[in-house]
């Protein structure tokens, strides 16, 4: 598996943060999926929840997308935990979340703000296709996500 697409959706799309993960420069290209939704519901250990994306027929999210080596999957082993590389649409995957997995959990405002600063970079709009959480820690003070 040479040359992998992958598609950003959340924090991804923030360039330093998937830079510091691949830990090499990656290019960020806009691409809009059908059939989707973003959602946070993926769980950490943290008592926290992250960004996932669910199915959604008449659905559409506006991401990025980068392109990774299969040596380099093992590189988001921790910051992906418990998802699973999906084909989101052809040619394209994603690392999702399954169903069994998902909880309502609060999400740190330090997390909403590098998803934001990552998709204003692509000049992606976050609010269409995305269900916002109930529950948002306000981190500002100091951020716990960067």
């Amino acid at each position: 598996m040479a040359g992998m697409k992958v598609v950003a959706y959340g924090s991804l799309m923030h360039r330093p943060s998937l830079e510091a993960t691949l830990r090499r420069p990656a290019a960020l290209t806009r691409i809009t999926v059908p059939g989707w939704r973003r959602v946070f519901n993926a769980p950490f250990p943290d008592g926290l929840a992250y960004l996932n994306i669910a199915p959604a027929l008449s659905g559409q999210i506006e991401a990025g997308y980068f392109t990774v080596e299969a040596a380099e999957l093992p590189l988001f082993a921790a910051r992906e935990a418990g998802s699973e590389l999906v084909e989101v649409m052809s040619g394209y995957h994603a690392f999702v979340w399954p169903r069994p997995a998902w909880r309502e959990l609060p999400v740190l405002r330090s997390y909403l703000e590098v998803c934001r600063q990552g998709a204003d970079g692509l000049g992606v709009n976050l609010d269409p296709g995305t269900t916002w959480p109930a529950v948002v820690h306000d981190d500002s003070a100091g951020p716990r996500y960067s």
